[in-house]
């Protein structure tokens, strides 16, 4: 069967994620097949991992900051998307039903998931490799995407954020790093830790154009060769709207639910 793939606006992280969600009710009640999802996140947005604590994150940063904020289903640290720009960061969903025919190891599930991104990358001419002890996607040491599962009873998803830019000053301010220590020789740390693709391209700039028609071509041609699958373009259907409402309202746009402490989820992220 064709998955779909949906190549997505962008959209707050709340109503991003609760789009997330209601695509995966979709699959487990069987009312969709497998599916890609492409998408952005603007304003700037932080989402924390579905276990972590909020006072990891400075909230009054975000708050003056008028940054977006919620709390993923995947697991990990947390991380920031449209920021400088809506396009800076390119979110990928993969929603599959597990029919018995992948890894039931999560090691081996992530090393699978990622090749999309990785081949993607490759495509681009960036050196990139995979790292099993983390499940980041590396660039000589340097993490370029991250990646996280969250597993149900029938269906699985994965979660994968590629840096095509960053903003090193705000992604520490977002952490809680003081604005009086950040300095030349702590910029230089992290930037040797991450790395982005306008950086491994030696590009200025990167316009939303080559993210659409050049990077989200080449790992959907990538994931068409290692999942051994098509894709048909598709949007989302009336009653995934609709479900994407409600989750906003219930859960992800919801103070006290983004704030409660959750259970403990799987994944590896940006910021830990």
């Amino acid at each position: 069967m064709e998955w779909r793939v949906i190549r997505d606006k962008a959209y707050p992280a709340p109503r991003g994620l609760a789009l997330d969600e209601a695509l995966l009710k979709s699959v487990e009640e069987r009312k969709s097949p497998n599916v890609l999802r492409f998408y952005f996140f603007s304003r700037p947005s932080v989402v924390i991992g579905h276990s972590q604590d909020i006072s990891d994150v400075n909230l009054e940063f975000i708050e003056r900051s008028n940054m977006s904020f919620t709390r993923r289903m995947t697991g990990g640290g947390a991380i920031i998307m449209g920021c400088p720009e809506w396009h800076s960061q390119i979110g990928i969903t993969l929603i599959i039903s597990d029919d018995g025919t992948y890894p039931s190891k999560i090691s081996q599930k992530f090393e699978l998931l990622n090749r999309g991104v990785l081949q993607g990358l490759k495509a681009l001419s960036i050196n990139v490799d995979y790292c099993y002890e983390t499940t980041d996607i590396i660039v000589k040491g340097k993490k370029i995407a991250g990646s996280g599962i969250h597993s149900s009873y029938s269906t699985f998803l994965f979660h994968s954020t590629i840096l095509v830019d960053y903003d090193i000053h705000t992604m520490l301010r977002v952490i809680n790093f003081p604005e009086e220590k950040i300095n030349e020789g702590l910029l230089k740390k992290i930037e040797n830790r991450y790395t982005t693709i306008k950086r491994e391209l030696n590009r200025k700039y990167v316009d939303p154009l080559y993210v659409e028609n050049t990077i989200e071509n080449n790992i959907i041609q990538a994931y068409t060769q290692c999942l051994n699958t098509k894709f048909r373009q598709s949007n989302y259907t009336e009653e995934e709207i609709i479900m994407a409402k409600k989750l906003e309202a219930e859960k992800y746009g919801n103070k006290e639910w983004i704030h409660q402490k959750g259970a403990q989820g799987m994944g590896a992220c940006f910021l830990k």
